[in-house]
Parts: structure tokens; C-alpha cells; sequence
């Protein structure tokens, strides 16, 4: 009888934490928009008029402070305005998204593509797009990840619909420097871990893009000890207090 009440207390207890984990993250989620204005464009972040695409884009670190985002942060949430409605979203939903810090600035070509290694897998399935356009697309990431504070991001969009759609188009901005390039083809799915040349070129046009992010607490002392399965993490690897 005492081992069940055991189990019973210890289920209660990652209830609670995983409600409070929920909670902190609630209050204390912040959301930084890289990208501004209404352009928009067909080919960012991807290309619905073709099967298959792989693009990325770096947002540097400059604006992502212009964006009010300091400090490292534990990113949860990524989201694009999704403008135009494309035709038939289930030929451009499936997406596989990968996130790093990266000290590249920009891609002086269009083999200059970050390394996939150098990246963490954020993300892969169906994303929700609304049957009515004028509105962001919410993508929550599988595996949240530490952008460091100090370096520019890289987001890279894999995506794997066997099909196309004409006028799906997403809201762009004009950056400085070339930051912004993909692959599309109707045939080859590209392999992320070594993708082909690019069919548009490095350019300034780069996706609008909003980073939900909680602020990574400092590091102080030693790491509490125990299993934190149902808590969020800091940047120390210690349960969000």
C-alpha cells in the first residue's frame, strides 16, 4: 500500500511541475519579429509551385537585438505570415525545420550553404496552415533550442509535400547582404545533409519571421541533482526557477 501511495505522490509531483513548467513558460514567453512591412514573395521561406524545397535564412544578431531579443534565450515557437493562400495546402505542409547559431553572415553563393551538422533538428511533421490567409503560421518546435546570445541564427526550412500549389506567398523584408537561398525541384527531395545548388541564388529578400523566446537564467552554483522530465531546462541544464 505505501509503494502505491508512493507512485500515486510521485505522478502528482510531474503533474505539478510540468503545470508550473507550463505556467513560467505562459508568463514569461517573450515574441521578437525579425522583418517588417506587407511585401510579399512566392519563394520564402518556400516555393509551393514545386514538390519538393530546401531554404535558409540567417537573421543576424544585429537584428535580432533591433528585434529587442538580448541575451540568451531558449527559443519554443517559430511562426511566418502566411499572406496568400495557396491553392492546396497539403502539397506544401510537410516541413522539417532545423535551427542553429552560426558565425556565417551572410551566403556568398549558392553552394555556400550552412552545414546541417551544424544545426539541430527543431521541428518535423505537418504545419498548421490556416484555411484563410492574413495570419502567422505557428510551428511549435519538438525540441526547443539555446540561441546563445552572441550569434546569428540560421533556420532552415526542409520541405517534403510530394505535390505542388500556385500563390501561396509568405511576408518578406529586404535585408542587408545575401542571407537567403533555396532549392526546388518536382523530383528530388533534397537531403538537407547535402543539398544540391541552389535555384535562387543568395538575396537580400529574406521570410519575416517571429522567434517566441524565454530568457535562459544565469548559471549560479551547481546544477540541481534528479530528474526534470517535465520541466523546461536553462541554459545551465538545470529546471527553469
Amino acid at each position: 500500500m505505501k509503494n502505491i501511495f508512493s507512485t500515486k505522490k510521485r505522478v502528482l509531483n510531474s503533474i505539478f511541475f510540468l503545470l508550473l513548467s507550463i505556467f513560467y513558460y505562459q508568463a514569461n514567453a517573450v515574441t521578437y519579429q525579425v522583418g517588417t512591412g506587407v511585401a510579399t514573395n512566392t519563394q520564402q521561406p518556400i516555393y509551393s509551385f514545386y514538390g519538393y524545397n530546401y531554404s535558409q535564412s540567417i537573421y543576424t544578431l544585429a537584428e535580432l537585438n533591433a528585434a529587442g531579443a538580448v541575451g540568451a534565450q531558449l527559443i519554443t515557437n517559430i511562426r511566418y505570415y502566411y499572406a496568400t493562400a495557396g491553392a492546396t495546402p497539403s502539397t506544401f505542409n510537410d516541413w522539417t525545420v532545423y535551427i542553429g547559431n552560426t558565425a556565417q553572415a551572410d551566403l556568398a553563393n549558392n553552394t555556400n550553404w550552412v552545414a546541417v551538422g551544424g544545426m539541430t533538428q527543431v521541428f518535423s511533421g505537418i504545419i498548421n496552415v490556416p484555411a484563410v490567409a492574413g495570419s502567422w503560421i505557428d510551428i511549435p518546435l519538438t525540441t526547443p533550442i539555446l540561441w546563445d546570445g552572441v550569434s546569428n541564427l540560421v533556420v532552415a526550412v526542409d520541405e517534403n509535400s510530394p505535390g505542388y500549389s500556385s500563390g501561396a506567398a509568405f511576408r518578406t523584408y529586404t535585408g542587408v547582404g545575401n542571407r537567403y537561398m533555396l532549392y526546388y525541384n518536382d523530383v528530388t527531395n533534397p537531403n538537407p545533409a547535402s543539398p544540391p545548388t541552389a535555384n535562387v541564388a543568395p538575396s537580400t529578400i529574406m521570410p519575416q519571421i517571429q522567434f517566441e523566446m524565454i530568457s535562459a537564467l544565469a548559471c549560479a552554483g551547481v546544477p540541481t541533482a534528479g530528474t526534470a522530465t517535465a520541466s523546461l531546462m536553462n541554459a545551465c541544464g538545470s529546471p527553469f526557477t
